[in-house]
């Protein structure tokens, strides 16, 4: 009984553990995607004033 506890338990947590790097992971796309719209707003600024 105590087996089957434990191997769900770490089932749990690993499950968790997947959840947390996929949030992370789009925390992290997010960033970079905005950063990547932000220099495009700068260098199109950039052409306007020409």
């Amino acid at each position: 009984m105590g087996y089957f506890q434990t191997f769900f338990d770490l089932r749990k947590f690993v499950s968790n553990c997947y959840i947390k790097q996929k949030q992370i992971a789009k925390n992290y796309n997010m960033k970079l995607l905005n950063h990547f719209l932000n220099q495009n707003k700068t260098i199109r600024k950039g052409l306007n004033h020409k």
